[in-house]
């Protein structure tokens, strides 16, 4: 859509000089100011409001499905959505647990789960799902061996 378009040349200067797009102004940018307006949100988005931006989300996938990508399938317009209210939508639930160990297997899981990809896909994994479920069930077990390890190093690395 944006083919031959200036937004397409914006892409391609602005892709030229950073890495990628979720690194720079897109993604991350974005994201942090909205987790700082997020907590400071006292309102609290009903359940239908979820449901809707998430079904504006599997429409936007669908549309999309089959074109291209500059980057990894996984920036789509509907994140700006359904991404904060999700997360406030959340915030109404109290928990019980510890969640320092959530935050820890969350971290792991974002810092690993590229290594574990890119290892099974050079070992010829090529399922969309079985390398998802394989990179998520492996990178637990090793986050789970290194927590239970009690190994200062491996500690120092994985929290």
């Amino acid at each position: 859509a944006i083919l031959g378009t200036k937004l397409q040349l914006f892409m391609e200067w602005y892709t030229k000089h950073f890495l990628c797009t979720r690194n720079a102004l897109f993604e991350g940018l974005y994201f942090t100011g909205v987790g700082m307006y997020i907590s400071r949100m006292k309102k609290i988005p009903n359940i239908w409001l979820v449901i809707v931006s998430y079904i504006m989300l599997v429409i936007e996938i669908f549309i999309i499905k089959g074109h291209m990508y500059l980057d990894d399938h996984s920036l789509y317009f509907s994140f700006i959505f359904f991404i904060p209210i999700f997360v406030l939508y959340l915030t109404k639930f109290d928990v019980s647990f510890d969640t320092s160990k959530v935050r820890n297997y969350s971290s792991g899981i974002y810092f690993m789960h590229r290594f574990i990809l890119g290892s099974l896909t050079i070992l010829g994994i090529t399922n969309n799902i079985l390398l998802f479920i394989s990179t998520i069930v492996i990178t637990i077990v090793l986050l789970t061996i290194g927590y239970m390890s009690k190994n200062k190093y491996a500690l120092k690395v994985i929290k």
